[in-house]
């Protein structure tokens, strides 16, 4: 019972230090139990089930509370030694087991062992439930280990900003730039600053924050840290306007990636560089520059590029005039980012379907895809995202019929790219509003 509700004979054993094979067989036949490969093909055999939920509950809680302690001890030491020797035990079981057992420290190691998988899988709510978990276990344990724990809030760092959760991820963020004892993780963590203001377009912060992580990056020797804080820097430039400034960190990231034969980062540095050509409208150049990225793709899965490249290449192609490859791709993206929770990039997506939408007519069905961006990039706080999406939907409201309510959108959408430096998407709100001026026979 203290297992769960589902349980592996093989474990029982380990556990009784003995034969349970003739208990279970009893418990079936008073029909208390279940084989579990009967009930569900997703289970293996030799797994077993509780017949009721209920027969569960009343046998965990006729258990004292030191038999449960002891008892939920003993299955998370065992199955931590299984995992330790390469079994697949899932971390999060594990660390319930230790944390009900009695062993916070510990049960913190495997909690945020179960965030890192979430992470890496880019589950990020998940991710953010675990780390949630190690970081209050680490700061009741006064055997935690500081670089565990600073491990467990950079991760939940990533896992917030993945999410959208700007907010959240800054909380942490000023922690850890806080905390005395980051060593290897100071570049990594400056990153992740400039990551994050880049969405909030706080863009003169993200380029500070970026030159930081170089430089505690070329401290350390750490040439793959160099090459991510030029690609981020890379960004910070590009919202900015500055192109040439944004390729070449670009070119200088992906020259270090190439250098040190990690494949995976320079299709990066290619995502980086093909978005810099289509702010600047060269979109052969930009579709060109997406294809190694594609053929990544092709060949490797990978959510994080697959739902950056896919709503690029939309744009890429709606500028073309190739409307149902940009439809299919902004699609493609937005089922990945649903996928795994990315609320940010998938107010992206909305606003791409929105406007490719609008230009094939369906202003209705633009509207809706406008109002669903917008909604995500205030509760995220995506600033730039929210002020090229002001645009494209006051075209929209023009295009209906809603002059005024395009009006007003577009203009604030142009005090917001002030506000932020985004000299880009001042550029094309004011040629917006030029177009909403001249329909309505304004010459001002």
């Amino acid at each position: 019972a203290v297992l769960g509700r589902t349980f592996r004979l093989r474990i029982v054993e380990e556990l009784c230090e003995g034969d349970a094979a003739a208990a279970v067989v009893e418990l079936l036949d008073a029909r208390l139990l279940d084989s579990a490969e009967h009930l569900a093909s997703s289970t293996a055999p030799g797994e077993y089930q509780f017949r009721h939920g209920l027969i569960r509950d009343v046998v965990y809680e006729s258990l004292s509370t030191e038999e449960r302690q002891m008892a939920h001890s003993k299955d998370g030491q065992l199955l931590a030694a299984r995992y330790s020797a390469g079994r697949d035990e899932p971390p999060a079981i594990i660390a319930k087991h230790l944390t009900l057992g009695g062993h916070p420290a510990l049960a913190g190691d495997y909690w945020q062992a179960a965030g890192a998988t979430a992470l890496g899988a880019s589950f990020a709510e998940s991710a953010v439930a675990s780390y949630t978990q190690a970081l209050q276990l680490y700061r009741v344990s006064r055997d935690a280990n500081e670089e565990h724990f600073v491990d467990a809030l950079f991760g939940r760092a990533q896992a917030r900003l993945l999410l959208g959760d700007h907010d959240g991820a800054g909380a942490d963020l000023d922690e850890l730039v806080a905390h005395p004892r980051l060593g290897a993780r100071a570049a990594a963590v400056q990153r992740l600053v400039a990551e994050r203001a880049i969405r909030i377009g706080e863009y003169e912060t993200a380029t500070t924050a970026a030159g930081l992580s170089e430089q505690a990056a070329r401290r350390s020797g750490d040439l793959v840290a160099v090459g991510e804080a030029c690609r981020v820097r890379a960004e910070a430039h590009e919202r900015l306007g500055q192109y040439q400034r944004a390729a070449d960190d670009a070119r200088r990231a992906h020259s270090i990636f190439q250098k040190i034969g990690d494949a995976n980062r320079m299709v990066h540095a290619d995502l980086s560089l093909g978005r810099i050509y289509l702010m600047q409208s060269r979109y052969p150049e930009a579709k060109q520059a997406y294809a190694p990225v594609l053929d990544h793709l092709a060949r490797w899965s990978d959510p994080w590029i697959e739902r950056l490249a896919k709503n690029h290449v939309a744009v890429i192609e709606l500028c073309l005039g190739n409307f149902q490859a940009a439809w299919d791709a902004a699609r493609a993206s937005l089922a990945v980012c649903e996928r795994y929770g990315d609320r940010a990039r998938a107010g992206d997506n909305h606003s791409v379907s929105g406007i490719i939408l609008s230009e094939i007519g369906l202003f209705d069905h633009a509207d809706d895809c406008f109002s669903r961006a917008l909604a995500i990039q205030e509760q995220t706080g995506s600033q730039w995202a929210r002020a090229d999406c002001l645009i494209y939907a006051g075209l929209n409201d023009h295009r209906r019929g809603r002059s005024s309510q395009g009006r007003q959108r577009i203009d604030e959408a142009i005090k917001l790219a002030r506000d932020i430096g985004a000299k880009y998407v001042e550029a094309n709100a004011l040629c917006a509003l030029t177009e909403v001026l001249l329909v309505g026979g304004s010459v001002t």
